[in-house]
């Protein structure tokens, strides 16, 4: 047979070498535009197919991720006894500062109508404690932090007679602090003595002082159920304990108040004189109220805290309404706000312990209080809290003088950024501890994984089917 004409009629001409009509250069450009047009639309519509089925599992994944999450925000937000609010995670890319107990103090059981003041502190800042168990007639639960150098003793750099003591020393010495406090003053103390040990000098994290580790140790002795977040050097008003200490419904009406996730702003003040008058003056004002505030706030003699340095810090608590208020009022939470609060034990989330140095420790924790947990914030009446002047405290210096200042910044950045997105879960040292909270990200790697175990038993179902078949085969 003659093979040119039938490779011709394979290529399109006439079967058999039969003489074909010969097509126009015009019907050749047509045909030619139409087959390239064709073989485009082919690939376009191959490659939105393949891609489609690739991405098709994680772009369910992603919207079932948010809808879980937003779910169980719903959830948490409604639930009472919610996990989210005790959540913490860990991050072994981070090192935490580890804390270790050297000693423990527990004080007389309060009774059941109690708030506990939580706050922490250093050796040097051991008598701004004791002013407040002064002023505060009911539970206060104290961390007390001891950085440590192997082979050399305690490190402190404000006080010459605590540097290179003995660790046996100083807890006599706290017992001893301890045990005076608890015999001559009203409050109930519970105190925690906590050890960093180091190893060398050239550790960059000595003379940062751990501010969220420490609290939250005080944190984990809480016992009652209310709580009065407060740094040691402020001290509250006397007259909040003792309202709710002589009129039992005054507690119930706050706890009632408290348990319907509201926190109650406690205003703070300072002294305008930084030196022992101001102390003085502080310590006056604290015992004895409101009226005495006002009286000294006319004279001239205190203020709003840190007004001028820092405004967003305290701003938003309205001190000229406060100084008239006869019933508490709302105020909305605002970027830098961190006040000093009373509220509810069970919302109160762990802090996170990356913030380590001067700064922005205490404004995260309240950002996620009112922005992600969504907390309301109600100014008390006639509660408040002031100042005790002292200077400046050496870890600020090391904060700046070390680069800290600005880490601290790009971590904080990072953190309002997750608060915003609703995914941010403190990163802490007890992890092991905390309760699991499912957040998007989980829900999808929950999912990728029992995907790819679903292919996996699939497969695993198709070999199993081949050998069987094979088998009947060979049969």
């Amino acid at each position: 047979m003659n093979r040119i004409p039938l490779l011709k009629a394979i290529d399109g001409g006439s079967p058999l070498g039969t003489p074909r009509t010969p097509r126009s250069p015009r019907l050749k450009r047509r045909i030619l535009n139409v087959s390239i047009i064709g073989f485009t639309l082919l690939m376009v519509a191959c490659f939105v197919y393949t891609t489609v089925k690739f991405y098709a599992h994680d772009m369910h994944v992603s919207v079932e991720a948010r809808e879980t999450a937003r779910d169980y925000r719903r959830s948490a937000t409604a639930s009472k006894d919610s996990k989210i609010y005790q959540a913490c995670q860990s991050d072994p890319s981070v090192q935490l500062p580890l804390l270790k107990t050297v000693h423990t103090w527990k004080g007389r059981q309060p009774a059941h109508s109690s708030i506990s003041i939580v706050t922490q502190l250093s050796l040097e800042r051991l008598s701004m404690l004791r002013s407040q168990c002064r002023v505060w007639t009911d539970k206060i639960t104290a961390a007390v932090y001891v950085p440590y150098m192997k082979g050399f003793g305690v490190i402190s750099d404000e006080v010459r007679a605590l540097n290179g003591s003995k660790l046996q020393d100083i807890v006599i010495f706290v017992d001893d602090f301890y045990h005076k406090l608890e015999r001559d003053a009203p409050c109930s103390l519970d105190l925690e003595l906590v050890l960093e040990k180091f190893t060398d000098w050239n550790d960059p994290n000595i003379g940062l002082y751990p501010f969220n580790a420490v609290r939250n140790r005080a944190l984990r002795m809480v016992e009652t159920e209310s709580v009065m977040l407060l740094d040691a050097d402020f001290m509250p008003s006397k007259t909040l304990s003792l309202s709710y200490q002589k009129k039992p419904s005054v507690f119930k009406d706050m706890i009632d108040t408290l348990d319907k996730k509201v926190a109650f702003v406690l205003p703070a003040f300072e002294t305008s004189n930084r030196g022992l008058d101001g102390k003085n003056i502080a310590k006056k004002v604290a015992l004895n109220g409101k009226e005495e505030l006002l009286s000294a706030w006319s004279a001239g003699q205190v203020e709003g805290f840190q007004v001028e340095q820092y405004p967003a810090g305290h701003g938003p608590t309205q001190f000229d309404r406060w100084l008239n208020a006869s019933s508490p009022y709302s105020v909305k939470y605002e970027k830098g706000f961190e006040p000093y609060i009373l509220v509810h034990r069970k919302y109160v989330p762990w802090y996170d312990e990356r913030f380590r140095g001067y700064g922005r420790d205490k404004i995260v924790h309240l950002t996620h209080i009112a922005d992600q947990l969504g907390i309301k914030l109600q100014v008390h009446d006639y509660a408040f809290v002031i100042h005790s002047p002292h200077e400046k405290s050496s870890t600020f210096k090391k904060t700046k003088e070390s680069g800290q200042w600005e880490n601290l910044l790009d971590l904080y950045i990072k953190v309002r950024r997750d608060i915003s997105l609703q995914e941010f879960v403190p990163i802490t040292s007890f992890a092991d501890s905390c309760p699991k909270v499912v957040l998007a990200h989980d829900v999808a790697l929950a999912r990728k994984k029992k995907l790819k175990q679903r292919r996996l038993r699939r497969k695993s179902r198709k070999n199993r089917s081949k050998k069987s078949r094979s088998g009947k085969n060979a049969l």
